[in-house]
């Protein structure tokens, strides 16, 4: 297993690696060895890489590898799992575990006054405060200054 997915994950990383650099590995190709490639060889490489993936991944749910689903939970014993449509007189009786009762001391309730300062409403501090929005009205009027020397020229 952790071979198979040690070429999954290469496999997936050239995919990666010629989608973003293909084109120069190409180029150093060519050069090297002094052949001249057709346009469409870096798509059909990246293509026929992607198809062995695929493949790859449709074989391992053939075989029934399948690490990435999640497994059932255990059965509770004496109980079978209702099939879909079966009417609910048929279906197993859902019952509850009591919650367990606990005593709780009453000098640890605390006061509807301590209560109330206690729950105070959140305070939400702005993100974006005055100085920020200044610094951005500064920097838009100093690009649109720019913008009008480089551009607007006598």
């Amino acid at each position: 297993m952790g071979n198979q997915r040690k070429w999954s994950s290469l496999l997936g990383w050239a995919i990666f690696g010629l989608v973003l650099a293909g084109g120069p590995i190409i180029n150093v190709i060519q050069s090297v060895f002094g052949v001249q490639l057709p346009s469409y060889t870096l798509p059909v490489v990246i293509a026929l890489l992607m198809l062995t993936s695929a493949v790859a991944s449709v074989g391992r749910v053939a075989r029934g590898d399948q690490r990435n689903v999640p497994p059932l939970p255990p059965a509770v014993a004496g109980t079978s799992l209702p099939r879909f449509g079966s009417s609910p007189n048929q279906m197993p009786p859902l019952t509850a575990p009591a919650p367990p009762v606990m005593p709780f001391p009453a000098d640890a309730v605390p006061s509807a006054n301590e209560r109330s300062k206690e729950l105070k409403a959140p305070r939400f501090e702005p993100i974006i405060n005055l100085p920020l929005i200044l610094l951005g009205a500064v920097g838009l009027i100093v690009l649109g200054l720019a913008a009008l020397l480089i551009f607007i020229q006598p």
